[in-house]
């Protein structure tokens, strides 16, 4: 499963990065991180690529950005997952 973690009340935070949630030990994976001014808003999952917004502020203050759309190849994803559930 995968998830993203951010404030849902007040103004702007920082982050909102995207982590895999193992079900049974409740441990979370990093999956994609982002810099200060940049936070993940949406995601979803599309063939084999998790396509995903994410919110970019222009100014210090993060009152001003705009929306992009990024993907990801789902193979990434599993790369950076393996060792941890390692193929039986």
């Amino acid at each position: 499963m995968c998830t993203y973690l951010l404030q849902t009340y007040g103004t702007v935070t920082r982050g909102g990065n995207l982590y895999h949630l193992n079900l049974n030990t409740l441990e979370l994976t990093p999956i994609l991180e982002f810099p200060v001014k940049e936070e993940i808003a949406d995601f979803s999952i599309e063939g084999n690529q998790l396509a995903y917004e994410v919110h970019v502020y222009e100014d210090d203050e993060m009152n001003k950005g705009y929306m992009e759309t990024r993907t990801l190849e789902l193979s990434t994803i599993e790369e950076k997952l393996k060792d941890k559930y390692p193929v039986k």
